[in-house]
């Protein structure tokens, strides 16, 4: 039986919010346990307040100084955790148990997606993962089997609600005037390689709106840069959502009917919030990202070489709109229950 678990996935956001469901089979376990995470400061809003951690450990930019670095290391050793979860498998999240003296120290066998650079050197418990689990999240899952436990491929999650997000976002959704039929569309996700043409997007976005829907385009910091021309592109036919936090962007995928856009963070929380997704994947590799399940949908267009600058001819630059338009059109047409 083990009291005091610590999980480690540092970033990015989607990879943070495909490690919950391990975190929520692990509580469901062991429900005395103290379980503990260590993630990078950006994205401590999207654990905070859920009630299956007991404690956060963040790591911040400053813990490049050694001073600062020993001081999240000492806190971490204090805990007496018994057991690391290591789901990011790189040096950065392998050494952090490593240096805290964690009697089990739980990662991945070195492939090349996973137990990557000193990681399998700093675990004393390498996991090979079964090959008919191929999502990341199942992956990640797995990982728990070590500790006795007869892990599940998918395991549900509930985000805990933010009073003062909810707030600000139903007042804007009611002040835009829209109603459950509401289709968010995300524009980019921080790669260029698994930005799409908005030219072709325009296709999807004329199609939701001859059927109904109102949509809405969800975008973050990364493409703050570029919403001049897609604004230019897309005109009065879409509402652009604010500027908003993790939180925030929550509470509008919650609000929605349905989602679709490329392999992103808001793409894993669509899914995990239980919405009907429709994406794309230039990239990065729908088998490993994709959301499973009948109300999802996707879309790929390779070489999956996880290139993440490359803007060569090929991949999402080659997928046209009109190629997109009959998978898009029969996930509108099928009706799903949120769950």
């Amino acid at each position: 039986m083990y009291e005091r678990i610590l999980i480690v996935r540092l970033s990015a956001l989607g990879d943070v919010a495909l490690t919950l469901p391990l975190l929520f089979a692990l509580r469901d376990r062991f429900p005395a346990a103290h379980m503990g995470w260590v993630v990078d400061e950006p994205f401590v809003s999207l654990l905070k307040n859920l009630s299956q951690l007991n404690r956060i450990h963040v790591w911040r930019k400053s813990h490049r100084t050694p001073s600062v670095f020993w001081r999240l290391i000492r806190e971490i050793r204090a805990e007496n955790y018994q057991v690391s979860l290591d789901t990011q498998g790189l040096t950065r999240s392998a050494i952090v148990s490593f240096l805290s003296g964690i009697p089990k120290r739980v990662g991945f066998r070195h492939a090349p997606m996973e137990g990557r650079e000193l990681a399998p050197l700093l675990t004393n418990c390498q996991v090979a993962v079964p090959g008919d689990r191929r999502h990341v999240s199942s992956r990640n899952l797995y990982l728990g089997s070590t500790l006795g436990l007869d892990m599940p491929k998918q395991m549900p999650v509930q985000f805990p609600e933010d009073p003062e997000a909810d707030m600000k976002i139903r007042r804007w959704w009611k002040r835009k005037g829209f109603s459950r039929r509401t289709l968010v569309f995300g524009i980019g996700a921080g790669w260029p390689t698994k930005m799409w043409p908005v030219e072709a997007m325009v296709t999807l976005v004329d199609e939701a709106l001859d059927r109904g829907y109102r949509c809405v385009i969800l975008w973050g910091p990364q493409e703050q840069d570029r919403l001049g021309i897609w604004q230019a592109e897309l005109g009065n036919k879409v509402l652009w959502a604010p500027k908003t936090d993790i939180r925030e962007m929550i509470v509008i995928l919650r609000l929605c009917e349905r989602y679709a856009g490329p392999d992103s963070a808001a793409l894993h929380l669509a899914w995990l919030l239980g919405k009907p997704t429709f994406c794309w994947f230039g990239a990065s590799d729908p088998l490993r990202c994709a959301p499973r399940g009948k109300p999802h949908v996707f879309l790929a267009k390779g070489p999956h070489t996880w290139h993440r600058k490359r803007h060569a001819r090929k991949g999402l630059q080659t997928l046209a709109g009109k190629e997109a338009l009959p998978a898009f059109r029969n996930w509108l047409e099928n009706e799903y229950d949120e769950g």
